[in-house]
């Protein structure tokens, strides 16, 4: 499993859907981070919240894109020419 921290692996790249999840905006600290687990064939294995919810609203909002990361697909990423796996942290803006 590598991560960020190995710089000899190319990270995953975004295929699909066509637009990743809406970004926080620059000092936003009530963010959404989720941690997915991309194999080495561009799909999700696993896929978790970043930290415990804080609300109900936040709760359901984890939920949901729990739910969605599962259908993320990538371009693998890769080390010496060859697909890894891979964890990657996905922040995304808090819904209000």
């Amino acid at each position: 499993m590598f991560d960020a921290s190995q710089a000899d692996v190319v990270p995953p790249v975004w295929m699909f859907p066509r637009s990743m999840p809406p970004a926080p905006e620059a000092g936003q600290t009530d963010s959404v981070s989720i941690e997915v687990m991309v194999n080495e064939h561009g799909t999700i294995d696993e896929a978790k919240a970043g930290r415990a919810p804080r609300s109900l609203a936040e709760s359901m909002q984890i939920m949901n894109e729990l739910s969605v990361a599962k259908n993320w697909r990538f371009r693998p990423a890769t080390r010496d020419g060859h697909p890894v796996k891979y964890r990657l942290i996905v922040v995304t803006a808090r819904v209000r």
